[in-house]
């Protein structure tokens, strides 16, 4: 189980390497890295001498199993999310067809607009460069998407195996359970399917630290190895990921040195250092080196020369002129909400608006789940009642720290930034499985914290498909009617996904300025165009039809200069 765990994350942060040293050499990103890096951690598994051999070679072949069977489905599910379709992508087809940032830090302009410009060269780019790798063997952009799976069913046997070694004496199927909601955080579901990141906060901290307490505790040396390619990946993420790994991870390991009393912590306090510092100057030069010589800041263009201010229109009229710690009580207490015309939050019950909302990929407020905030107040409970009071003071510290982080940054309010604040009632809970649940109360209270936490996750999951195959039967059933229609679509968009849908399919199009083109497609990231070029009217797929809100959803561009026929 281990070794299933760690082969699959180890395969795309190998990739990861690869990718970085062929830029660094000149050469570009092609199709030879990722089945490269599949050869080298297969080998890099064999040669552990732990593992018996019948073993072995199961795990190899299961993980490749589960590598096949992902990459297929990835390639046929749609990214749905804004941002997603649009920088993400753009900036994965950009290192496909050969831009190579460590030498040219403007990106090929021919199709890009200058503010998609701006995000692709100068932002993070570190799961791009993963995808790309698969991109550019796989042949489909869909198919990059693939890794925050292995990262998100690598957390899940993580999760189970630290169960396995802190609390042997749980039954099976509940430990099952339990690894099943602590990695399936509503953010990671909400995200797992498309080009956004934010999940990777949540999903490899959760990683970094059992691979920290598997060393540590257990005396596994390839848990360290592990850990030291997440250190050289983590600073090309994103800014605040690298910030908040960084920190959380820094301080489980020094308390776990000390605990330990492992005999080269200095030497290995230095390799951990050397390797963050090369993430950062190696890994991560385009963009943070490169945004300090031109910008005066290495997190451009969110600070320094010319920043852009991208947080003021995403705050919500609930939270807007309150203090970090104000909306950050209101976002965790609230149900999930997106609602900018209003100034209404709902803490207890249930709406259609609150499901709808909780299965956005960027929700802003309420973004753990409606039953979210009630699990926190029921774990408090238990928490409270199991006693031990000379050995709770570690698990208060924790607690503490996980308040205190959502003030530390700017927007501790939005989920996506503060992904790891999940775990809250989930310290209170293993605390409790450690030293409590003796009554029947108890008992009865921990698993009925678990079930409201299991139905944010079904309400997320069934959101998830719903939303994906009504997604998925819309674009194709607009390429459909574009590849029909007589010469070239015209069309405006920053839809980079749906571009690569177009090339792929080969149907000739040209860009126009969003000033002539009459309509907008509202959809994630909308198309602009001139519906009346092309039969909306006809041959709608069945499923368009079966609810209102699932039909194809049309507005004028109100920045349309053209003249009305």
């Amino acid at each position: 189980m281990e070794s299933f765990a760690r082969l699959l994350i180890a395969i795309p942060l190998v990739s990861y390497v690869l990718a970085v040293l062929s830029l660094w050499v000149g050469l570009q990103i092609n199709s030879f890295i990722f089945p490269i890096a599949v050869c080298i951690s297969v080998l890099w598994e064999c040669s552990d001498k732990r593992i018996r051999g019948c073993v072995r070679w199961t795990t190899i072949v299961a993980v490749l199993v589960v590598l096949s069977v992902t990459l297929g489905l990835s390639a046929c599910i749609y990214d749905r999310s804004f941002d997603g379709q649009w920088y993400h992508a753009c900036t994965i087809r950009e290192l496909v067809n050969g831009w190579n940032p460590i030498y040219s830090s403007a990106c090929n302009p021919s199709l890009i607009d200058g503010y998609t410009v701006l995000w692709v060269e100068h932002y993070p780019r570190g799961i791009e460069t993963i995808a790309a790798t698969i991109v550019a063997c796989m042949g489909n952009l869909d198919a990059g998407k693939v890794l925050n799976l292995w990262f998100v069913f690598s957390s899940i046997v993580y999760i189970y195996l630290f169960l396995c070694y802190c609390l042997p004496t749980m039954n099976k199927y509940l430990r099952i359970w339990i690894a099943l909601v602590v990695a399936l955080n509503p953010v990671v579901i909400n995200q797992m399917c498309t080009y956004y990141i934010d999940w990777t906060l949540y999903t490899l901290l959760v990683i970094f630290l059992i691979n920290m307490y598997l060393f540590f505790v257990k005396g596994i040396q390839r848990a360290l190895h592990i850990d030291l390619l997440l250190l050289f990946f983590i600073p090309t993420i994103k800014f605040n990921i690298f910030f908040w790994i960084v920190l959380w991870g820094g301080i489980c390991f020094f308390a776990l040195l000390r605990k330990s009393r492992y005999k080269h912590s200095f030497r290995l306090t230095a390799v951990c250092a050397v390797v963050v510092l090369s993430g950062i100057g190696v890994g991560a030069y385009n963009p943070y080196l490169t945004n300090w010589k031109e910008h005066g800041s290495p997190v451009y263009p969110l600070s320094g020369n010319g920043k852009v201010d991208i947080m003021d229109c995403q705050v919500l009229p609930a939270i807007r002129g309150k203090s970090n710690a104000e909306a950050a009580l209101i976002s965790v207490a609230s149900n999930p909400s997106d609602d900018m015309l209003s100034e209404d939050i709902h803490v207890f019950g249930i709406s259609k608006i609150d499901i709808l909302s909780s299965v956005a990929s960027d929700v802003r407020i309420g973004g753990f789940g409606i039953f979210f905030f009630e699990a926190i107040l029921l774990s408090i409970v238990l928490f409270v009642c199991t006693g031990h009071i000379r050995r709770i003071r570690w698990y208060l510290s924790v607690l503490v720290g996980l308040l205190v982080s959502l003030v530390i940054l700017p927007s501790g309010w939005w989920a996506r930034y503060v992904a790891f604040f999940y775990l809250f009632p989930f310290v209170m809970l293993f605390y409790a499985e450690r030293f409590g649940l003796k009554t029947r109360f108890s008992r009865g209270l921990h698993i009925l914290i678990l079930s409201l936490l299991s139905a944010d996750i079904f309400i997320c999951l069934s959101g998830l498909v719903v939303k994906n195959i009504v997604y998925k039967e819309t674009i194709d059933y607009v390429l459909e009617k574009m590849e029909s229609s007589p010469g070239e679509a015209k069309l405006y968009t920053r839809n980079y996904s749906f571009l690569d849908k177009l090339e792929r399919r080969s149907i000739p199009y040209k860009l126009f300025p969003d000033t002539e083109m009459k309509d907008k497609l509202d959809i994630p990231c909308p198309i602009y165009m001139n519906r009346t070029d092309f039969d909306f009217e006809t041959d709608q797929p069945w499923i368009l039809s079966l609810r209102p809100s699932f039909q194809l959803k049309w507005s004028d561009n109100n920045r349309y200069e053209g003249q009305d026929e």
